[in-house]
């Protein structure tokens, strides 16, 4: 009994591992939605994008 218990905690060690892992998709929206320097820089950016279809907005026909 002694030698399975002894081969038995290996393996229960590398049970709850992956329990806390993250995969890479989750840990780059994880970044994306708390990060301040990302927040900032992806406001600034959809900002711009507004300003570029405002100011090409002169060029298209209107009705």
């Amino acid at each position: 009994m002694r030698p399975i218990k002894l081969l038995w905690l290996p393996f229960s060690l590398f049970l709850g591992v992956n329990a806390n892992a993250l995969t890479l998709q989750e840990s780059v929206v994880e970044v994306l939605n708390t990060n301040p320097l990302v927040q900032e820089r992806l406001k600034n950016y959809r900002a711009t994008q507004q300003d570029l279809t405002v100011s090409e907005s002169g060029y298209y026909p209107k009705l």
